[in-house]
């Protein structure tokens, strides 16, 4: 029960990350010249945010598929 928990909430914050690593992209190309002293493409302004999401993500999931495992199922659910 866990583990389909967590697949699909990372199959949909992936989803999402790749989403907003695409807009991100298109939204630095076109405000590139704007900012001083960083570049379009640098990878570090991907790569930051990104992990920063995935790892809150991933915590966020495995939190909730351990409370839903530890607890009576109907508990759990009056508790939402």
């Amino acid at each position: 029960m866990t583990g389909e928990l967590v697949r699909g909430t990372l199959v949909v914050a992936g989803l999402g990350i790749a989403a907003g690593g695409f807009l991100g992209w298109v939204a630095a190309r076109l405000v590139g010249n704007r900012v001083v002293r960083v570049e379009a493409g640098d990878p570090l302004f991907y790569a930051a945010p990104i992990a920063l999401v995935a790892f809150t993500v991933v915590l966020a999931a495995l939190r909730a598929g351990r409370r839903a495992v530890r607890g009576e199922p109907a508990a759990v659910l009056r508790s939402l």
